[in-house]
């Protein structure tokens, strides 16, 4: 029996490291995570009421032991470009689930997802930077990680939690009225 445990431990191992390098770089909406009701219809209404020429654009850079900047400051309703830079060689994840779930979103690079996206997480190839439209809908102080990914479960169709999360390295977007 132990034979057996030990050579499905290697299983998931061996699928863990293929996985990276195949995963979707957006984690769409999983069983984990839960949208608040009427979310969809608040979020259409949202983005097709926003003006994008007014968006403000933040920068955030996954570097590799930190991210700047550490605080995001941000008005509900307002527009904002989410400018996501890796500058490393690894995949590093935007883990937002909470700001996600009180944001509108749309237009990530490289989605062919409609809007509005119902991402929790947005991965980043090894050097990659990606843009998303967001309009904060609701004000409040939502953490977010710079993640690696932590171990593929099949089972479960996601990653573990990742380094970001456990050493913390993390910040805060700062949604105000």
């Amino acid at each position: 029996m132990g034979v057996n445990w030990k050579n499905g431990l290697a299983a998931l191992a061996l699928l863990g490291a293929t996985a990276c390098t195949e995963v979707d770089l957006v984690n769409q909406l999983d069983a984990v995570v839960v949208f608040p009701d009427g979310y969809m219809e608040q979020a259409s209404d949202t983005l097709a009421a926003t003006d994008w020429t007014q968006a403000q654009t933040h920068e955030i850079l996954f570097l590799e032991d930190d991210l700047k900047p550490t605080f995001v400051s941000m008005k509900r309703g307002q527009p904002y470009i989410l400018k996501l830079v890796n500058t490393i060689d690894n995949v590093r994840t935007l883990a937002a689930a909470d700001f996600f779930q009180n944001a509108a979103a749309s237009d990530l690079t490289g989605s062919t997802e409609s809007d509005p996206l119902m991402v929790v997480s947005i991965a980043l190839a090894a050097k990659e930077t990606r843009e998303i439209k967001v309009v904060p809908m609701n004000p409040g102080r939502y953490r977010f990680n710079n993640e690696t990914y932590g171990t593929y479960v099949p089972f479960m169709g996601s990653f573990t939690s990742g380094v970001g999360a456990m050493s913390g390295i993390s910040g805060v977007f700062i949604v105000e009225e």
